[in-house]
C-alpha cells in the first residue's frame, strides 16, 4: 500500500532543517514500535520469511534510518511525488525494509510525504 500527505508548515522548512527531526522521530518510533523495521525476503523453496534484527549499536538504527528516508527532488505536487515513489515500489524478495519515506517538496511551505 502508497499513502502520500501533504504536510504544511508555518514557514518554509530545507531539507538540512527537517531531516535531523524526521530522523529522531523514526529512531524513536522503532523504539516503541520495532515492527517497522522488519524486513520480508523471499525464500528458494517460494516461501517469505519475516525478520527483525535486533541492533546492538546506535549505528545500526542510523543505517536503518537513512535507508528509508529518502528525500526526492524532482516533482512539485503531491500528485507527482505519489506517482514517483509508486515507481521505485520495492518487491518482497529485495529483502528490503516493510517501510520507506519518501519526502519532496510541495511547495513553498509544504513536503509531500510518500
Amino acid at each position: 500500500m502508497i499513502c502520500s500527505a501533504t504536510v504544511a508548515f508555518a514557514r518554509t522548512l530545507t531539507q538540512a532543517e527537517l531531516e535531523p527531526h524526521l530522523k529522531a522521530a523514526l529512531i524513536r518510533l522503532r523504539h516503541l514500535t520495532p515492527s517497522i523495521a522488519l524486513r520480508v525476503a523471499k525464500l528458494p523453496t517460494n516461501h517469505y520469511e519475516v525478520s527483525y534484527n535486533v541492533p546492538k549499536h546506535l549505528s545500526e538504527v542510523e543505517d536503518w534510518v537513512n535507508s528509508i528516508l529518502l528525500f526526492e527532488t524532482e516533482g512539485d505536487d503531491r500528485v507527482t511525488n505519489h506517482d514517483n515513489a509508486a515507481r521505485r515500489w520495492w518487491r518482497a524478495k529485495d529483502n528490503a525494509y516493510m517501510m520507506e519515506f519518501h519526502l519532496a517538496p510541495a511547495s513553498s511551505n509544504c513536503w509531500t510525504i510518500t
